[in-house]
């Protein structure tokens, strides 16, 4: 008995090209989109209460600096003029734009970020859609059930809540729907059709791809996710000729050179995000070099795949603990994960390219986060993972309309598999969003999840300063000191408690400490001169003061404190000195004024 050949599904070998506008005109489709985008705005709608949260203050407030558009492109995000980290100009401009419609407060912020995070879902709805449709798998489900299920986990996986309910976050949201945008915009451009629409979708998707790159710099991977696209999807029809792929091609190499000739005046040099980790190895007290952040690289990728899987005990920081090789036991399942996971993209190459393509998204957009000596202070982070969720998704849904085309009785049970999965990560992130309200929560939740960090512990406690919990924050501060003695900012801080509690014998024993640990921190000396001004003792007060000014010459109110000290050890001429400079530095200052001409006799 002869067996019969296999038949390769479409959705193995090429994705069809479809009618993707008229697609939009069906009620099935349009209804599908307003209940995806009704029910992401509602997973979100419990953080526009929310306050500003960490570095909110200093990120978002900034754009009245960079207020100027053209200027905004050529210059970091802080509008330093050059040096910094981060050219992401378009987020300095979306923050203007939230500003001069809703003002300086935590709603109009927080509300855009959702819009943002919604559009982003769309346009995950939109590429989804096109999937399901141009391939043989989902037909056991009604259309458009595989899309939707794809938008609303990706939605509400709660990995999204770092991007979306912190303010500063919009990078991640932002970077995503321009990227997913001018990926959509490709596929439509390169469909069979009328030449004069294909060459407008040309366009859009090289203007998206070059805004994508302006929102953050994950932005620069959509290109090797169009080739590994047209290789996975549309090989035949891309590459039977290569000289006209290529040209294809060169408009969006073409936007990656000018992105960088951008970055690289912004920032003086190209500089790959934020500063170096200076992550040490355990018990040894040497850095990492090149290969050991190599070597560290895959325990990374395997915990960022264990929380797409399992997003549980999110935390805005994570401690991490380099490994000095790979054959300790972290290392080991790394090399077993990641190998484990190569062999798995391999085999869908052969054998399924939508699922090989769903896996690629996976690692594409994380791996500038796999280059975390320059990932910013926190060096493993949830937002990280905003746009790899999308490939998770899609690989999940993909799997599940196999199996449901396959065994034709299992469709309304995956169908109920995806609702009960989209009703626990709502959950999650409706939880996680609370997190994200106030500082308190956020660094309380932190301290509890990551006990042995230093960073969640000094945050927490100057949150408890600000709130008037000196007692607490000093408990916090001494917490932060004891997991490392030579934290000088945390002795500074534990000083400043102790001298708001009125305690200034302690105040001044944690000062000198911080001093003798950073001579060059300025806050060191001059908030030990103050507290030895309060505990009369000028002559220990001139000596910080003085320290100071060496630090620091040009400070007035320095002038005026030493000039304060130098009169209670009765050098008036000496007083009278720095009393003159605090005036002529700050010449609208009433009080340096007032201590000049009394004691000038004026």
């Amino acid at each position: 008995m002869r067996k019969k050949p296999k038949v390769k599904t479409p959705c193995r070998e090429t994705i069809p090209e479809v009618a993707v506008v008229s697609r939009v005109r069906e009620p099935a489709f349009f209804w599908g989109a307003i209940v995806v985008i009704l029910l992401t705005f509602a997973l979100y709608a419990n953080t526009l209460g929310n306050s500003f949260v960490w570095d909110d203050n200093a990120n978002v407030l900034i754009p009245k600096r960079i207020a100027e558009i053209p200027g905004a492109f050529l210059t970091d995000l802080w509008g330093t003029g050059g040096g910094g980290h981060y050219y992401r100009p378009m987020v300095g401009l979306f923050y203007n734009l939230t500003m001069t419609l809703f003002g300086n407060g935590p709603f109009g912020f927080h509300l855009v970020n959702i819009i943002t995070h919604t559009s982003a879902v769309l346009m995950v709805y939109l590429i989804a859609d096109r999937f399901f449709r141009g391939c043989s798998y989902g037909k056991a489900l009604p259309i458009p059930i595989p899309a939707g299920a794809t938008a609303l986990l990706f939605a509400a996986h709660p990995i999204h809540s770092e991007s979306v309910a912190w303010m500063s976050g919009i990078t991640d949201p932002s970077c995503s729907f321009f990227m997913l945008f001018s990926f959509y915009c490709y596929l439509l451009a390169t469909d069979e059709g009328d030449s004069g629409s294909q060459r407008i979708y040309f366009l859009l998707s090289l203007g998206a791809f070059f805004i994508a790159t302006l929102c953050k710099e994950v932005g620069a991977t959509l290109p090797l996710l169009i080739v590994l696209y047209d290789f996975a999807l549309r090989r035949q029809a891309a590459f039977s000729s290569p000289r006209r792929y290529l040209l294809r091609l060169l408009p969006f190499s073409l936007v990656a050179v000018l992105y960088l000739g951008l970055r690289w005046h912004a920032l003086a040099g190209l500089a790959l995000g934020g500063q170096n980790q200076g992550l040490l190895l355990e018990n040894a007290g040497a850095g990492l070099d090149v290969t050991g952040y190599l070597i560290n690289a895959l325990p990374f990728f395997m915990q960022y795949l264990g929380k797409l899987l399992l997003p549980i005990n999110l935390s805005v920081y994570y401690s991490f603990k380099p490994i000095a090789s790979l054959l300790e036991p972290v290392g080991l399942f790394a090399i077993l994960t990641v190998t484990g996971f190569a062999l798995a993209t391999w085999y869908a190459l052969k054998r399924d390219r939508a699922i090989f393509f769903a896996m690629v998204f996976i690692v594409i957009p994380l791996l500038p986060a796999l280059h975390f000596r320059s990932t910013g202070l926190t060096a493993f982070a949830d937002r990280y993972l905003y746009l790899p969720v999308f490939g998770y998704v899609l690989l999940l849904v993909l799997i599940m309309a196999r199996v449901a085309d396959a065994r034709h009785g299992l469709h309304k049970a995956l169908m109920a598999a995806c609702v009960v999965l989209f009703c626990l990560y709502s959950v999650g992130t409706f939880v996680r969003n609370g997190v994200w309200k106030n500082n308190h929560n956020l660094w309380a939740d932190a301290v509890k999840k990551s006990p042995d960090a230093v960073f969640p512990r000094f945050c927490l406690a100057h949150t408890l300063k600000a709130e008037g919990k000196l007692s607490a924050a000093i408990e916090q501060y001494q917490a932060a000191i004891t997991l490392n003695p030579q934290h000088a900012s945390a002795h500074v801080n534990l000083g400043n408690a102790y001298a708001a509690q009125g305690n200034l014998s302690s105040a001044a024993a944690a000062l000198q400490t911080a001093v003798s640990l950073a001579p060059n921190l300025v806050d060191a000396s001059y908030n030990l001169g103050t507290i030895y001004l309060r505990m009369g003792e000028p002559a220990k007060a001139v000596e910080q003061f003085s320290r100071t000014l060496s630090l620091q010459p040009d400070s007035a109110k320095t002038h005026n404190n030493l000039g304060t000290a130098l009169l209670a050890t009765g050098n008036t001429e000496k007083a009278l000195e720095h009393f003159r400079i605090a005036a002529r530095l700050e010449p609208d200052n009433q009080q340096f004024r007032r201590n000049l001409a009394i004691t000038s006799g004026k």
